[in-house]
């Protein structure tokens, strides 16, 4: 991608491309729409969202020519039906809009991104088949829960996007086509995957974020989705992470701990790449979690103290390892900034975070540090003055 970008003049080739589209045939043109896709997922990464938006218009154009050389070249049969789909074409089509509305949506343009949502689930843009819309109504729970620039969210976000995933997983149920070939299997059980994580966010985080918590029926809905995704995808990296939550939020940090560390003994490629930092950050979550227990439990002594002590000093150096194996990688400097704010480091929390803003990758990650920022940066401040105060009283 890098190299392609280097050769690769997104305003100039508006018009070489259109110029020549014409005498493009089939795969080359296939080729051509997939590469600017790619370009275009790259520069939305980037943040560069006007470039990304033209890249992604011109990946749909060459779909379109594509399609209406599908069509020309297509043999009928005599009542006229096409020989064959395009069913390929139109799902790259489709995860191309999808794209364009996530550009919307992080410009705060959600009308505009809930317009292309409608009309994919409409039909009218050659989306007819049940097979795509699953994704469609996943995308559109990212509008419900969009914020905006004063960080709120819609009236009645949860429920609007607890209603889209309730239709997808409707939509993706085994019940639906027991006679699926092995591709739309797979399809439907990946929309199926995020459907249910998407689920169990909305009933933790999106409801703690409402000054909500959990009920009873919200922890017995995330139990079950739990249980499907573990049997659809056993060894999912998300399965991990989900038991290990659970585990830790029940009071037993040591059950994670050991969770955590079968998985690393089966799994010796995690010392590479992303699967590490994901299970440095997931032991730190569990280390620091257990080190605030043992301090609210009712008898704490000096041995206890020690304990939590070294456990929060391990935790540091978890997030230290992740840092340095991922500089690029915001959940860690946040949780990390977390740790620092709960032990009283609210001048290191401030420095953590100052140092993520620049490598933000959206704007809700530039709201999410903004508002840490800004309470770290007020709880050091008044740390400060409390402590000058009681000095000078002594």
């Amino acid at each position: 991608l890098d190299d392609l970008q280097s050769k690769f003049d997104a305003v100039a080739a508006v018009e070489g491309f259109r110029a020549a589209a014409g005498k493009v045939n089939g795969a080359d043109l296939q080729a051509v729409a997939l590469m600017l896709e790619l370009l275009g997922t790259q520069k939305h990464l980037l943040y560069d969202l006007n470039a990304a938006t033209s890249l992604f218009a011109l990946s749909l154009e060459a779909d379109q020519l594509l399609h209406t050389q599908t069509l020309s070249q297509a043999t009928f049969e005599a009542d006229g039906e096409i020989l064959g789909d395009d069913d390929q074409l139109i799902f790259h089509s489709v995860d191309v809009r999808l794209k364009q509305a996530a550009i919307l949506l992080e410009k705060c343009e959600d009308d505009k991104a809930m317009e292309v949502f409608e009309d994919l689930l409409s039909g009218q843009s050659g989306n007819e088949s049940d097979e795509f819309r699953p994704w469609v109504l996943i995308h559109r729970t990212t509008y419900w829960l969009n914020r905006n620039e004063m960080y709120e969210l819609k009236p009645h976000a949860m429920e609007a996007a607890l209603s889209d995933v309730e239709e997808c997983l409707k939509m993706t149920s085994v019940e639906v086509d027991e006679e699926e070939d092995e591709e739309a299997e797979a399809l439907r059980k990946a929309a199926r995957l995020i459907a249910l994580l998407r689920s169990m966010h909305v009933l933790t985080q999106t409801k703690q974020q409402l000054g909500m918590l959990p009920t009873e029926e919200d922890q017995a809905r995330n139990s079950a989705s739990l249980a499907e995704i573990k049997t659809l995808f056993p060894k999912h990296e998300a399965v991990l992470q989900l038991e290990v939550d659970a585990l830790t939020s029940s009071g037993d940090p040591d059950g994670a701990l050991q969770l955590l560390e079968d998985f690393a003994r089966k799994h010796p490629q995690g010392k590479d790449g992303l699967l590490e930092v994901t299970l440095v950050l997931l032991r730190a979550s569990i280390v620091t979690a257990r080190a605030f227990m043992i301090l609210q439990s009712p008898n704490v002594g000096q041995l206890q103290l020690a304990d939590a002590q070294g456990s929060f000093k391990e935790a540091e150096m978890l997030y230290a390892a992740a840092m340095k194996a991922d500089p690029s990688a915001i959940e860690v400097a946040a949780q990390f900034a977390q740790l620092k704010n709960a032990i009283g480091d609210y001048d290191d929390a401030v420095q953590l975070l100052q140092n993520a803003l620049p490598i933000s990758r959206s704007r809700v990650e530039v709201q999410e540090l903004c508002q840490m920022l800004i309470m770290n940066s007020a709880q050091g401040r008044a740390y400060k003055e409390f402590f000058k105060i009681t000095n000078m009283n002594e």
